[in-house]
């Protein structure tokens, strides 16, 4: 198992999924961690965020995106 798929497993969101949720670009995402903005892990060179990380960094706008902090089961 790939370890993208692993940490999606385990709650986490690679940061370029990120910015496509949000609308932003990956750069943003990346000084918004650095800032502490948004809590975010790096794995094996990557970065990733937490779906409840990225829920209260959204907010209200959470919803307005279709994002969810726990995904509904198929």
């Amino acid at each position: 198992m790939r370890q993208q798929d692993i940490m999606r497993e385990r709650g986490f969101i690679p940061v370029l999924e990120v910015a496509s949720i949000t609308g932003r670009a990956p750069s943003t995402i990346y000084r918004q961690i650095e800032a502490g903005k948004i809590s975010g892990q790096l794995v094996g060179g990557h970065w990733y965020v937490r779906r409840e990380a990225l829920a209260a960094y959204l907010g209200p706008a959470a919803e307005a995106l279709g994002f969810e902090a726990v995904p509904k089961a198929k």
